[in-house]
């Protein structure tokens, strides 16, 4: 992954306490992505709610290998894959809405005749949108909360609506001295 600078890092802890705030969450709070796509009137699609090909619909509903699409009209929608985990759909929303919330340039999507897509970006701002994402959906006090409280992994997993992996990487992307 990315290298972000400690200083990007710091400001989406603050982003994510931030949005906790405007939608009258506290920091320990979960915060499901449906209630943050509602606030930035993302409206969040499957594949064959979407008036794409047929070929385009199938393949996306087939293919494992992509977790969601950010459209950046207005509104915003965002096209997840419907075999992910109800802990998969929080993490995949929460990166689209990154995207959203950090103004990302759209990136370029790409489809070959056989119905396949290809995307264009960058690595950086995948990277940045990873990050963001998960403060989102566990922010840094949120995780100390959880910790000091002795909940486990899985707890924390449970009460944040996340996967358990999403925890570890959190736990080792935290500066537990801040």
């Amino acid at each position: 992954m990315t290298q972000l600078p400690k200083s990007f890092r710091k400001q989406c802890e603050t982003i994510a306490a931030e949005k906790r705030t405007e939608l009258a969450l506290r920091i320990f709070d979960p915060l499901p992505a449906h209630l943050l796509a509602k606030r930035y009137e993302a409206i969040i699609r499957r594949p064959d709610e979407m008036n794409m090909p047929e070929d385009v619909v199938k393949y996306f509903l087939t293919d494992t290998n992509w977790w969601g699409i950010l459209f950046p009209f207005k509104p915003p929608i965002i096209v997840y894959n419907p075999k992910q985990t109800p802990a998969r759909f929080e993490s995949t929303i929460m990166h689209e809405l990154a995207h959203l919330i950090l103004n990302h340039p759209p990136e370029r999507i790409y489809f070959a005749p056989d119905g396949s897509f290809s995307r264009d970006y960058k690595s950086s701002i995948e990277a940045e949108a990873a990050y963001l994402g998960s403060c989102l959906q566990i922010p840094r006090r949120g995780l100390l909360w959880a910790v000091q409280r002795g909940m486990s992994n899985e707890e924390i997993a449970g009460h944040f609506k996340s996967s358990v992996d999403m925890v570890i990487w959190r736990q080792n992307m935290v500066n537990w001295k801040e």
